[in-house]
């Protein structure tokens, strides 16, 4: 038994009707409409989702999720693309983490001897030289050959390439 259960009003129904007939939409949406129709359990007629699985080719989870979205968000929330969400690689970082971690490696310079800084940013070079000169801190700069700035590379007591690093410490 199925716990989402479609059951579309006879608007709703023509809706989706006259959306498949006129064929003039996204895909997925026109796939979606499909489904609901076929889903439909108000007139008694509804497929089995095997049956909606082999007539349009999706998968069930598809067949599932949509019968959720239908059952707790409603027909438009069904039809619509839900966008998704955004890749860890693509999410960009933002506000004043330069700032923070400035204030967290300035914090800690009494209490250490050293630091590691995983960056190749070189705004941290002005930062750098004060801990080592104010501290006497010896600061190893942690980032790829490409990645990490030309005077930062320098002002570092060591420069320790992720490349090289990885091969150090892979399983073999």
């Amino acid at each position: 038994m199925d716990k989402y259960r479609v059951a579309l009003t006879m608007k709703e129904r023509l809706e989706l009707e006259q959306l498949v007939s006129v064929g003039k939409a996204a895909a997925r949406k026109l796939t979606h409409a499909r489904i609901l129709l076929l889903a439909d359990e108000r007139l008694g007629e509804a497929y089995a989702e095997a049956e909606i699985v082999s007539a349009l080719g999706t998968s069930l989870r598809t067949i599932e999720r949509l019968r959720k979205r239908c059952v707790t968000e409603g027909l438009e929330a069904a039809l619509d693309h839900r966008p998704q969400p955004p890749r860890p690689d693509k999410v960009k970082i933002k506000g004043n983490v330069d700032v923070d971690i400035a204030t967290y490696a300035f914090k800690c310079a009494r209490s250490v001897t050293e630091i590691y800084l995983f960056s190749g940013d070189g705004d941290f070079t002005i930062m750098v030289k004060e801990l080592q000169e104010t501290y006497a801190l010896k600061v190893y700069v942690v980032s790829s050959i490409g990645l990490v700035s030309t005077e930062l590379r320098r002002q570092a007591d060591k420069f320790i390439c992720l490349t090289e690093l990885r091969n150090d410490i892979s399983k073999e």
